[in-house]
């Protein structure tokens, strides 16, 4: 599927063989460029004559589904006579309402790197799905997609990939109700207690973790201290949605559920952000700078920048800037005058 610069989708093109996909391109320049994660055996029909047979199982890792990635978040005045730029909420200059932007930056990606490793380990540790079936991409810009394409996953139907998506996200739980000292989420809890024990500010929540710890250590069954959290329902809640909150994994559930979706193809460019979608290895990936290993050029651009805070991109330093001319990395120029920070972009 291609998305023409008006953000339409055109949907339903068959390419035979590359010939032919360059022959598009050379009529057709895109904004962004998808594919189905499904097959079918009409593939140019309307969707209820194209007879899905299997559907690759995608997992979408976006920064704005993870709890706590640092994001730089920069406010723009809503008075058209102000349009200040800063990091405060209220504008400075003139006290108006502000509209946010969000800039994803190194460290954001780093912050999903963590959940990107959680989400592996999960899929290997709880499900026994092997690392050669994890086909590994940084998604262009908030995060990563993770692809298999082999049986028997792709012949999951959409009531196993809810169930998937429900064990990976945490959705409908109530640790109440288990009954199993081996249950799956008893094992994450324990093995995240460590890590999340570091976050918590909530006196109620951070009791209920030292007991577990405290029960645990002991070999006491866990599960008969859960079941007396009934009763307090409140507080079984409360506890349920800190479960979900740090344990459950960050994914994006459409993208997982969906027998129709469509995803952005390997190697093409972000339109948002002018990075490529990028295939790496968790070795490339913990080498950091990932948003350098996805640039397509060394090609750098000249830019009127409005506002930008000081950012770590692509493992190099920038800002801050206001009201000036720089020039920087293509790809950056292009993310900033997708988020209204900046125009007149030229090649120095």
């Amino acid at each position: 599927a291609l998305l023409d610069i008006d953000n339409k989708m055109i949907r339903h093109l068959v390419i035979k063989d590359f010939n032919d996909f360059e022959n598009i391109l050379k009529t057709f320049v895109p904004k962004g460029l998808y594919h189905s994660a499904s097959y079918y055996e009409k593939p140019k029909e309307e969707m209820e004559f194209k007879n899905r047979l299997a559907t690759d199982l995608i997992f979408d890792l976006d920064a704005d589904h993870i709890h706590n990635v640092p994001i730089k978040k920069i406010y723009i005045c809503k008075n058209p006579e102000c349009g200040e730029y800063s990091e405060k909420k209220l504008c400075e200059k003139c006290g108006s309402q502000t509209k946010e932007v969000n800039f994803i930056h190194d460290e954001s990606i780093e912050s999903v790197i963590n959940e990107l490793n959680i989400l592996i380990d999960t899929l290997s540790n709880y499900l026994g799905i092997s690392d050669e079936y994890f086909k590994i991409y940084f998604s262009g810009l908030r995060g990563f997609h993770v692809h298999i394409e082999d049986k028997p996953y792709i012949e999951l139907d959409d009531f196993d990939r809810i169930g998937l998506k429900d064990f990976l996200m945490l959705d409908g739980l109530d640790i109440s109700s288990i009954r199993d000292e081996n249950a799956s989420i008893v094992k994450r809890l324990l093995d995240s207690i460590n890590r999340i024990k570091k976050q918590v500010v909530d006196i109620e929540i951070k009791a209920i973790l030292d007991r577990v710890e405290l029960l645990s250590e002991e070999k006491i069954q866990l599960f008969k201290f859960f079941r007396r959290l009934k009763d307090d329902r409140d507080l079984l809640d409360k506890f349920n949605n800190f479960l979900k909150t740090f344990l459950g994994i960050g994914i994006d559930p459409a993208v997982l559920t969906d027998l129709s979706r469509l995803i952005r193809a390997p190697y093409s460019v972000h339109g948002k952000s002018g990075l490529l979608k990028v295939k790496l290895t968790l070795e490339e990936i913990d080498e950091g700078e990932v948003i350098s290993k996805a640039m397509p050029s060394n090609v750098k651009a000249k830019i009127y920048v409005k506002y930008l805070p000081a950012i770590t991109w692509g493992g190099e330093e920038y800002g801050p800037y206001y009201n000036e001319h720089v020039v920087i990395p293509e790809p950056l120029a292009i993310y900033i005058l997708n988020l209204g920070l900046g125009r007149s972009i030229s090649i120095p």
